[in-house]
C-alpha cells in the first residue's frame, strides 16, 4: 500500500496540508504516522480552509529504534485455531517491520489485507437477544466463529473487556482475539465463550 505525503522538503522537512475550517486531532495523527514511517521527528501541519491561515508543529521523540522496542504479553493468549496463530505470528511481523504506535487502522488495514480481503474478513454478523436476531453488527473476523479487536488503551479499562464479553456472548462467534497496543507493551487476549473449550 502506498501513502502520499503532502510535501516532503530536502528528505526531512515534512509539511501536511490541509483545506479544513479547522485542524482535528485526526489530522496530526496521519502526520504522526507519516513521521514514524519516514523515521523523522518533526513536521508542520497547516489548514487553509479557515479564514485565516491556521498551522500547528507536529514533534514526537520516538525512534524507529524505541518504537520497535516493545514487549508482547500473550499471558492471556490461546491460539485456538490455526488463524490465530496465523493472526499473532502476523502482528508480531508488522510490529518488527514497523514497531508500534502507528494509528490502528494501518494495522487492520495490514490484516485484512493478508487475509483476503474486506469481502472476506469484514462482514456482518447478528447480534441476538435469547434466540432472536435483534440486530447486525460489522465485525473483522478471521474465520466462521473467530473474530478480532485492536484497541489502543494505556490504561487498564475493564469496562472494554466486559463490552467484548457481552458482544462476544450475544453473537454466534466463539472467540474474539483481542490485541491492546499500550505503549510499548503489546497484549493479546482471547475472550472464549463460557461454553467453549480449548
Amino acid at each position: 500500500k502506498k501513502y502520499y505525503v503532502d510535501m516532503l522538503v530536502d528528505q526531512g522537512a515534512l509539511f501536511e496540508l490541509k483545506t479544513e475550517q479547522s485542524l482535528h486531532p485526526a489530522h496530526k495523527a496521519q502526520t504522526l504516522n507519516y513521521l514514524f514511517l519516514l523515521n523523522l521527528a518533526r513536521a508542520k501541519l497547516f489548514t487553509f480552509g479557515a479564514a485565516s491561515l491556521e498551522h500547528q508543529f507536529v514533534s514526537t521523540q520516538l525512534t524507529t529504534q524505541r518504537r520497535q522496542s516493545f514487549k508482547i504479553d500473550r499471558s492471556r493468549w490461546a491460539a485456538t485455531d490455526d488463524a490465530s496463530k496465523r493472526l499473532a505470528s502476523l502482528l508480531v511481523t508488522l510490529l518488527n517491520d514497523w514497531g508500534a504506535f502507528l494509528q490502528l487502522p494501518l494495522y487492520y488495514a495490514a490484516i485484512v489485507h493478508f487475509f483476503g480481503g474486506e469481502e472476506n474478513v469484514i462482514r456482518a454478523i447478528p447480534v441476538l437477544s435469547e434466540t432472536n436476531s435483534v440486530m447486525t453488527q460489522k465485525a473483522h473476523l478471521i474465520n466462521g466463529g473467530t473474530a478480532f479487536k485492536l484497541t489502543a488503551y494505556h490504561e487498564q479499562n475493564p469496562l472494554v473487556e466486559e463490552h467484548l464479553r457481552r458482544f462476544l456472548c450475544n453473537t454466534g462467534l466463539d472467540v474474539i482475539q483481542w490485541v491492546n497496543f499500550n505503549g510499548h507493551v503489546v497484549e493479546f487476549v482471547t475472550l472464549l465463550k463460557k461454553d467453549k473449550n480449548i
